[in-house]
């Protein structure tokens, strides 16, 4: 089997939910498997790990090791999923990083009105994608 991409999130945002099985749906090559920030698996994975200083971000973990938060890791999702979500990530890119995280920023500051808290850490997602979600 493959090596997957790991995403980490924050369980208890709605907008990140919302997100996450957006994502999910999405990846019908299965590139990517999810799993809550601070969970059983981030533990695992990230132990002993040099963390990015802004953990409120989305965490992508790559199956060389490296770590992608913020824009990279959104521009990173973008481009794995291939199509028009690729093409999107590209157009993104020639925008300068930091520009797209004063935007990612903002977002992560208003993300928790947005939407509300859920009630589990995992999204809710059709049965045959469950297993891509890890505790």
């Amino acid at each position: 089997m493959k090596a997957k991409h790991t995403i980490f999130y924050d369980g208890d945002c709605g907008f990140c939910h919302r997100g996450v099985r957006a994502i999910a749906l999405a990846d019908h090559d299965g590139i990517f498997e999810f799993a809550p920030r601070g969970g059983e698996t981030y533990r695992a994975r990230m132990k002993g790990r040099r963390l990015p200083q802004h953990l409120a971000s989305i965490l992508v973990l790559t199956p060389s090791g490296r770590i992608f938060s913020r824009s990279r890791a959104t521009l990173l999702i973008l481009e794995k999923l291939g199509g028009f979500r690729r093409v999107a990530g590209r157009a993104m890119g020639l925008i300068p990083t930091f520009v797209l995280d004063l935007g990612y920023r903002f977002v992560a500051v208003v993300r928790h009105h947005l939407f509300r808290r859920p009630d589990s850490a995992c999204p809710v997602v059709p049965p045959h994608l469950r297993k891509r979600f890890l505790p």
